[in-house]
């Protein structure tokens, strides 16, 4: 688990007790943080993943099966792909 994900679930745990106590949405942004892929550059996990997905994009699937395949969310996955297509251009991919 990173550090934001510690740091946030302490944040709402100060605030309200426990995370169980603490709004729905504060709960959900606690999930999207703690599910979202690395977004550094030099992330190996991020780096094997884009990989994967620009494979599974090349052989043609849809970004909701690509999803489905990797088990990311079909947000993560567009964004992973938009990142593809920034790379592309700028020769990096």
């Amino acid at each position: 688990m990173n550090q934001a994900v510690l740091d946030k679930i302490q944040e709402l745990e100060n605030q309200y007790g426990s995370v169980a106590e603490a709004p729905a949405e504060k709960v959900k942004q606690l999930n999207k943080l703690a599910n979202s892929v690395p977004r550094r550059e030099d992330s190996i996990e991020h780096e094997q993943s884009l990989a994967r997905v620009k494979e599974l994009w090349e052989q043609g699937l849809s970004q909701k099966r690509i999803a489905k395949l990797t088990k990311h969310t079909h947000s993560t996955i567009h964004n992973m792909v938009e990142e593809i297509k920034q790379l592309e251009q700028e020769g990096k991919a």
